[in-house]
Formats: structure tokens, sequence, C-alpha cells
């Protein structure tokens, strides 16, 4: 029963981050070609302004949509498997807060999808919580996997 109701959210998740990419995503883009067709030069003082809040206001919505369906489902994990999912969420985590994320992974024995999905948002889950709520400046994880076991420390 219990990994049905995981397969069920993961499926869920994909889903998810597929439509928020495809769909939304591609709104954002279209609306940000329509206004790249205006002729900033030719705009008043005022509506310059305009024109540049509403472009970097659609550079940033579009991005965001891009990490929330990537945090949903990374494209790492997708394209390259676990580890380097895991190996480019903690480089983009060391580059953008002040703790180090530092890492130990085995990975010797492959996963079923939904098993790989678990792991990360387990991870994500526990990096994003070290974030908000440690006042550390570096953080360990470990993780191993093999045909008898998975072992995570954090």
């Amino acid at each position: 029963m219990a990994e049905s109701i995981l397969k069920g959210r993961n499926i869920e998740r994909t889903q998810i981050s597929s439509e928020l990419h495809d769909s939304l995503g591609s709104q954002i883009a279209a609306l940000r070609w329509s206004l790249m067709s205006l002729e900033e030069k030719s705009l008043d003082d005022k509506n310059k302004k305009i024109y540049s809040i509403l472009k970097d206001g659609l550079d940033n919505m579009y991005q965001d949509v891009r990490n929330i369906s990537h945090r949903l489902i990374p494209l790492e994990l997708t394209n390259h498997g676990l580890q380097i999912a895991i190996e480019k969420t903690l480089e983009k985590l060391n580059y953008n807060s002040k703790i180090e994320f530092k890492h130990e992974i085995e990975i010797n024995s492959s996963l079923d999808k939904n098993t790989e999905i678990d792991i990360y948002a387990i991870i994500l889950e526990l990096c994003t919580n070290t974030i908000k709520h440690s006042n550390g400046n570096a953080a360990k994880l470990f993780l191993r996997i093999n045909a008898e076991e998975i072992t995570l420390k954090y």
C-alpha cells in the first residue's frame, strides 16, 4: 500500500513538473517575446521603466517556474541519475548559501526511478531544513547504496 502511494506521488510530481515547465514556462516565454517586440528606444522614460520592470518580472517568473519544476523532478536525476543530481544540487547550494555542504556518495547498485526520486526528495528536504533552521556553517551528507542496503547519514 505505502509503495503504491509513493509511486503515485512520484508520477504526480513528474506530471506537475512537466506541466509547469512546458505550459507555464512556454506562456511566460511567449509573453516575454511579445514584450521584446516593442522597440524600447521609441518609448518615453516612463514607459521604458515599465518595459524594464515587465521584462525583469517575466525573466524572474520564468526562472522560478524552471527552478520549481526542477526541484520536483530535477533534470539531472532524469538524465544522469541520482549521484549527479545530488552533486549538482549540493554544488548549487554551496554557491548560494552560507553553509558548506560536503558529501560522500557511493552508489554500487541501481535503483528504480521511484526510489531515486524519494531519496533525492529526502536529501533536498534535509538541506532545505539545514539552511532554514541551522546556525551552522557546514553539513555533511553520506550516502551508500549497494545491493543489500541504502545508508543515508546527515
